[in-house]
């Protein structure tokens, strides 16, 4: 019982934006494919590589914070070590778009991985006034 109390406090713990609009994130993973890998986030979790050889499973970070004052940039950090390198860790862009999905991953430097998420809980009102002008543009 004490375990589950932790864990629901836990939760109640995290920013879920202005308007508590990531909440529906949690505990749900989001994954894209490459040539080599597959990249998993998982919002309020972790983030992984896994290699479509089976060479196993990376991780990439846990969870830590969102950086900045937007709630636009989550923050992994912690993941597995790179070879004579850093912890590995995965900033995500999160962008207004139409569905939940990661949509791009790269690696700027050795061991930071950086993922760009849609997600329309990221639009805003500004986007949404940029949608409905453009919609009557076509009209």
């Amino acid at each position: 019982m004490q375990r589950e109390v932790d864990e629901l406090q836990t939760t109640l713990s995290y920013d879920y934006g202005k308007e508590q609009q990531y909440f529906s994130l949690r505990g749900k993973c989001f994954s894209i494919e490459s040539k080599e890998y597959t990249y998993e986030m998982c919002p309020y979790g972790k983030a992984s590589q896994k290699d479509k050889r089976g060479y196993g499973d990376v991780a990439l970070g846990t969870f830590t914070k969102w950086e900045g004052n937007n709630n636009t940039l989550m923050k992994f950090e912690n993941g597995q070590t790179c070879w004579n390198g850093p912890a590995r860790s995965c900033l995500v862009t999160f962008v207004c778009g139409a569905e939940n999905k990661v949509i791009k991953v790269d690696e700027p430097s050795r061991c930071v991985y950086a993922m760009n998420f849609e997600t329309p809980e990221a639009c805003t009102t500004a986007d949404e006034e940029e949608w409905t002008a453009k919609l009557k543009q076509l009209e």
